[in-house]
């Protein structure tokens, strides 16, 4: 069986590291790529990954363009794709309920659970 890859989109070069390395720690191989719009680009061109791991804020295109991207898209192998958002962002935002909305989706806010991300990446990708 071949090594399950997560995408992960982070702007911040800290952030992006470290969720590169809970994923490579729970066995996932990590591809990074700093802005949304590289990341929509690797998602097409790579059909093997397992799960987007994404920030929403971001300059150029954020995480709520490039979720609506993943969903909107006629490859179900991207569009049932599971996602994990990482953000500062609040629960209670309305554009983030909403985006909610687009399962599966999965909510971690800033700074990340590293023990609650590695469980999800086990028993949802």
């Amino acid at each position: 069986m071949a090594m399950k890859k997560a995408l992960i989109v982070e702007d911040d070069p800290i952030s992006l590291k470290l969720l590169a390395n809970i994923a490579e720690s729970a066995g996932i191989a990590a591809i990074k790529s700093s802005d949304g719009f590289r990341g929509w680009e690797i998602l097409l061109d790579n059909p093997d990954i397992n799960v987007l791991i994404t920030d929403i804020m971001m300059p150029e295109m954020d995480g709520y363009r490039l979720i609506h991207s993943v969903r909107e898209c006629k490859d179900d192998r991207i569009s049932k794709m599971p996602i994990i958002i990482i953000t500062g962002v609040e629960a209670n935002d309305p554009e983030l309920k909403d985006i909610m909305k687009l399962e599966p989706i999965f909510l971690f806010t800033k700074p990340v659970d590293r023990e609650g991300l590695t469980v999800c990446l086990n028993e949802k990708v």
